[in-house]
């Protein structure tokens, strides 16, 4: 029975579809074209709704069958009345139909004053008397037709009226009046149980069925929106895997989704002018109002993960860990999810929050080892270890093996090398962020971040809004960072501009600056500060290939002139004066934009280096040999095969001189000419002074080493010609050259073989001038001797000749002028009355004994050879 009920009511249900669409079939499969009766049916729409002017029911002024009347014109002088009416209102508003029925004659809302203002307003009056003849002419054969109508159905009123008294009187006797509400309340009671009996048994079935048309419903609804539904999770899973492509592409399709369901519903004050319009948004509405709150939730917490996506991409964005081809993955994200903050910029905020602090934070850790290595090197350091640490590292420099004094373990190298990485830190801290950085920042500034149309066209007014500022902003930030580097180090290093420490030419010596070691040696400092300008060098370098504004790098080229400036000056004005040259190797590139005081300053500090160094090494020829070192076995080797002693003055004053000369022909030379190509100046002059000074020294040097050589030979000399108890004038004839020539020239040997070991190019020089004064010295004793006899003067001719022979390779013009000065000397003292025998025959006997005494000590003074 149930089933049958249910069935009734579906099939009068799918009766009623059937009706309202005037269709065949419940499910049909084409499109069937709209009667006309079912267009013309829309208007009933209107009939029930209220006049929006005067707030009256249409009821009044409808009639169901007015659409059915004649719209011809009554008075027959138009066709229709609504001719005219049309063509001023083209459409049927609601008004408009209210208006039109009142020109129908067959309606109850007929207006004749309407009807004729509107109607014929432009016709004639004979054409109106016309039209009267013809309307009463009408309205009598209506009348006619109406008599004849009565007439022929006047048994069915007459039998309707008899039926209806029966009816009344048999009301009247049975007594149905109200009070027993004319006899219908037994009906009314058995209906109103049979009612409440069916409510209790059909009740809990048709709520049931309600129950399950909406659960049908909703499972359809979630059928149909699947994906919908299941959205939530889907962009959670996307999320962890970090697919945001994909997470962006659901929400999208959700957000189409939401918008094409949850349309917002029609007014009601807009007419629609198809009913088939209005029903399908009235389900849409229905389905909108039934479901809102769940699409809603749902879309909810759609919205929320995706804020917590955003959230999440804009903290990827403040990780500075992150690779550039990912943070830019991240910002076009970002630009698709159309966020209200813009990704680029919050990058390039957070970015350079990132490297303001990393470079404070970095320059303070680095200060802090610094500080703590000076406070181990507090103290003084003694004469003979800061020369040690000088030997120590001149030896690596012309080694070159300048690995030894980076690892050397010394504490000034160790700060030095803490004030090496204090830049290497800063440089590579802005070699590595700055570069993408600004990368990003000129992108930003292109507008390469708009790629998407969409995105374009929402922001286009924002990134409009922004083209003004952001080259500025991004152009300050850069600048910042860069400022910040340059601020670092020059307050480390105590940097001025060139024009400051001009200013300082003349006046107090400036104090050495807090960053040097107080202990480290010259060659340490210049070799670590030339480090530190080529390290500021390549990373200025770096910055300016990536063509940055040059209001934001300005202040690198400032720098880098600043310090090799402040450099310059910290070893022209210590002890550091010898090391200027190697400094400005690295200057070359900025020699043009010297001015010609600092010039001035370093030049006078290059060559008063070459003076102290002179001084220097005069000083150490003179001064006691005290080893830095004690001599160790390697040492000692050392001199043993160099025949070297540095114990003795006169190995230490050869030393000197040889070093001279080579330093005149070889090494000033070289200097002065790089020195001039690397400063683009003259050192002519200069160069022809400092010469002149080691030509000084040298003769210093030359003079006392000859000087106490030749006080040997004169005491032999003069010892051996006066004091040896010669009669110059009795003595016999020669048989041998006296010992005493042999002594003088065996002194001779010994300074040959000295000299030799030392500097060989100094040996024909010392020999020659000792000759020289030698032979002086023999001059000045000969004058000495009154007479000479035949004996004595053939003696001292022969002894002359044998030391002139002997040393011929070295007898100088000076040397043969004195010579033979010393024979004129000999002839003029000789006596000839003195002694018989044949002068000339004595002679030749002297030359025989000369060459038997040169043949018998050729092995003795063979270094007085001459080679061949």
């Amino acid at each position: 029975m149930y089933r049958q009920i249910a069935l009734e009511q579906q099939l009068s249900e799918e009766a009623a579809v059937l009706k309202h669409y005037q269709l065949d079939v419940i499910d049909p499969n084409e499109w069937v074209e709209e009667p006309e009766n079912r267009k013309s049916g829309r208007f009933s729409q209107y009939e029930n709704a209220p006049n929006q002017n005067n707030g009256t029911s249409v009821d009044s002024a409808r009639g169901d069958e007015r659409w059915s009347l004649d719209d011809t014109d009554p008075l027959g002088l138009k066709k229709s009345v609504f001719a005219d009416y049309a063509k001023h209102n083209a459409l049927d508003t609601y008004e408009s139909l209210i208006e039109r029925t009142q020109f129908l004659v067959g309606t109850k809302t007929f207006n004749p004053k309407l009807f004729l203002r509107k109607v014929h307003h432009d016709t004639s009056f004979n054409d109106m008397l016309n039209g009267a003849d013809r309307l009463r002419s009408t309205l009598d054969q209506k009348s006619e037709a109406l008599k004849n109508l009565v007439q022929d159905n006047f048994d069915r009123f007459v039998s309707a009226k008899n039926t209806i008294d029966t009816v009344y009187n048999e009301m009247k006797v049975k007594g149905l009046n109200e009070e027993n509400e004319y006899g219908v309340r037994g009906l009314d009671t058995a209906l109103t149980e049979a009612a409440a009996k069916a409510e209790q048994v059909f009740g809990p079935v048709l709520v049931n069925r309600m129950k399950a048309e909406k659960i049908r419903s909703t499972l359809s609804v979630l059928e149909k929106f699947k994906f919908f539904f299941s959205l939530p999770s889907s962009l959670m899973e996307s999320l962890k895997q970090q697919k945001y492509d994909v997470v962006i592409r659901d929400y999208k399709k959700g957000k189409v989704v939401v918008e094409s369901t949850l349309a917002s519903e029609t007014s009601d004050n807009i007419a629609i002018p198809a009913s088939s319009s209005l029903e399908r948004e009235g389900d849409d509405s229905a389905l909108a109002a039934q479901y809102r709150k769940v699409f809603d939730k749902v879309w909810a917490e759609v919205e929320k993960i995706m804020v917590e996506m955003r959230e999440q991409l804009f903290k990827q964005l403040t990780e500075p860990w992150r690779s550039m081809e990912e943070q830019e993955k991240t910002i076009n994200i970002l630009l698709e999810l159309e966020t209200v903050e813009d990704p680029v910029w919050h990058y390039l905020d957070s970015q350079f929050k990132y490297i303001i602090d990393l470079l404070k934070e970095s320059y303070k850790e680095q200060l802090d080892k610094i500080e703590a290595l000076k406070q181990s090197l507090e103290g003084t350091i003694e004469l003979k270890e800061a020369a040690l640490h000088l030997k120590r590292a001149i030896k690596i420099v012309n080694s070159k093996d300048f690995d030894s004094l980076t690892s050397s373990k010394d504490m000034d190298v160790q700060i030095w090398k803490a004030t090496l990485n204090i830049v290497k830190s800063l440089s590579d801290l802005l070699l590595r962020c700055l570069p993408d950085f600004w990368k990003l920042s000129k992108s930003f500034i292109e507008g390469k971040f708009q790629k998407s149309p969409n995105v374009l066209s929402t922001n286009r007014r924002r990134r409009q809004a922004m083209d003004l500022r952001k080259v500025e902003q991004c152009q300050n930030m850069a600048k910042g960072v860069i400022d910040l580097y340059a601020s670092l180090l020059s307050d480390f290093f105590r940097l001025a501009p060139p024009e400051a420490s001009l200013n300082n030419v003349v006046g107090a010596p400036p104090q050495t600056p807090s960053f040097l070691p107080t202990h480290s040696d010259s060659v340490t400092t210049c070799y670590f500060l030339t480090r530190i300008v080529m390290e500021m060098s390549d990373c200025v370098n770096d910055i300016k290939s990536i063509n940055m504004a040059p209001e934001a790098s300005g202040a690198l080229s400032t720098l880098i002139d600043e310090t090799r400036w402040g450099f310059v000056e910290i070893i022209c004005n210590a002890r550091l004066k010898l090391q200027v040259l190697g400094l400005y190797r690295t200057m070359r590139k900025t020699a043009a934009s010297i001015s010609d005081e600092y010039l001035y300053k370093i030049k006078g500090a290059f060559l008063d280096s070459l003076y102290a160094y002179l001084d220097g090494l005069v000083h150490l020829a003179f001064s006691e040999y005290s080893p830095l070192e004690p001599i160790d076995r390697e040492s000692f080797e050392f001199i043993y095969r160099s025949k070297i002693d540095p114990t003795k003055m006169d190995s230490r004053i050869l030393l000197t001189i040889s070093n001279l000369a080579n330093l005149k022909q070889l090494l000033i030379p070289r200097i002065v000419t790089q020195f001039e190509n690397a400063l683009r100046c003259s050192l002519s002059e200069d160069t022809n002074t400092l010469n002149g000074i080691v030509d000084q020294l040298d003769g210093i040097l030359f003079d006392d080493y000859i000087k106490r050589k030749t006080t040997i030979v004169r005491d032999i000399v003069e010892k051996g010609i006066l004091d040896g108890g010669i009669d110059w004038y009795n003595i016999s004839k020669p048989t041998e050259v006296h010992s005493f020539v042999y002594e003088a020239l065996l002194s001779l040997v010994l300074v040959h073989a000295e000299v030799g070991d030392i500097a060989k190019d100094l040996v024909n020089r010392t020999l020659s001038c000792l000759l020289e004064n030698m032979a002086q010295h023999c001059l000045e004793t000969f004058r000495k001797v009154t007479k000479f006899g035949m004996g004595g003067m053939l003696q001292a001719t022969l002894e002359i000749e044998f030391m002139h022979q002997t040393l011929s390779q070295y007898v100088t013009p000076k040397a043969q002028e004195i010579l033979q000065a010393i024979y004129t000397t000999i002839e003029q003292s000789y006596d000839p009355s003195q002694g018989s025998g044949n002068l000339k025959s004595e002679l030749s006997s002297v030359k025989k004994l000369l060459i038997e005494s040169r043949k018998s000590t050729s092995l003795q003074f063979l270094c007085f050879k001459k080679p061949k």
